[in-house]
Parts: C-alpha cells; structure tokens; sequence
C-alpha cells in the first residue's frame, strides 16, 4: 500500500510503476490544469502578444511555452473521429518550423491543395487566408520583426460549416500588443 507521505507517494509511484509513467502522468495532469471547458465566451490573452474571445463551449489548452508557442482549442465532441479545432500558433525567424509567411502560405497551397481564399485585415494587420473548401481554413498574420502567427481551423466536413462562424468570430476579436 501507499504511504500517507507524499514524498513517499512518489518514490512508492516510481518503483511501482516505473519513472517514465509517473512522468506521463505528472505532465498530462499538469497539461490537464491548463485545459478549461468554459460555458460562455471569455476573453482569453497572453502577455505581451494578443488577446482573443474564446469561443463558449471551446476547450483550450496552453503550450505557449513550447517551441513553436502554441495554443489549442477544440470543440467537445460527442463521438470518436475527427475533433473540431483551432490551433494558433507563433512563428519566429530562425526558430524551429519557422518559413517566411509566403513560403508558409505556398507550400500549404502545394502539400494540402489548399486554395488561396484572399487577404483581408485581421487586428489591423494585412491578413492572408487559404481554404481546403469544406474541412479547414488558416489565417496568416504578421506580427512584425520577422514572426508572424497562422490560425488553422479544422473539422470533419459534416461539421465544418456549422461552427466556422466561431472561427470567424475569433479572428474579429483578436487584439495584437504592440509588436
């Protein structure tokens, strides 16, 4: 049995389980502490970056610290397959992943057969946008000194229509800090 002590708990984990499983346990528990399922649309910000409503029923998970920074939002779904996601990510000249935006938008267009679906202005800033009509759409938005972020938003295409204006409403009410 376990001790009461929780230092004694985690040796007691460790031998019982081995180390590699606590771990994954400790990090999706700690992963777990950062993913909220709100009720309502609330305002969601980062420091020093953005700030967004998040739309109500969405879960969001924060990796912002991860290399790209990134943040994860997803829609409950009721069965197995493909979930309802918008992912936002950061990318920063030099850094891992990092292509410039042009490139970026291109090769989405080549590898993904994704369709250009115009510019237009997302937080004041000249946006670009593609399409894989019926199953995702990103927005590319440039955050100055080389970086920019991409907003992927992806589902199944019986599903994709219906929460698309969730999407759209995010991007209307992103805020950029100043860059």
């Amino acid at each position: 049995p376990s001790p009461n002590g929780s230092a004694s708990r985690s040796a007691w984990a460790t031998r019982t389980f081995g180390r590699s499983t606590v771990l994954r346990r400790v990090c999706r528990t700690a992963s777990e502490l950062k993913s909220t399922a709100p009720t309502e649309k609330a305002r969601y910000a980062v420091k020093g970056e953005f700030s967004f409503d998040r739309p109500a029923g969405w879960r969001l998970s924060d990796a912002w610290g991860d290399s790209p920074p990134t943040l994860y939002l997803s829609r409950e779904r009721a069965g197995a397959g493909k979930p309802v996601t918008v992912v936002l990510t950061r990318y920063d000249a030099g850094r891992p992943g990092w292509q410039p935006l042009e490139e970026a938008f291109a090769a989405e267009r080549e590898w993904r057969g994704a369709k250009d679906a115009g510019s237009g202005s997302v937080a004041g800033r000249a946006a670009r946008f593609s399409a894989v009509a019926g199953e995702s759409g990103t927005a590319y938005v440039p955050a100055g000194r080389g970086r920019y972020y991409a907003f992927v938003y992806s589902a199944p295409p019986e599903a994709y229509a219906a929460h698309e204006p969730a999407f759209t409403a995010l991007l209307s009410s992103l805020e950029l800090e100043a860059q």
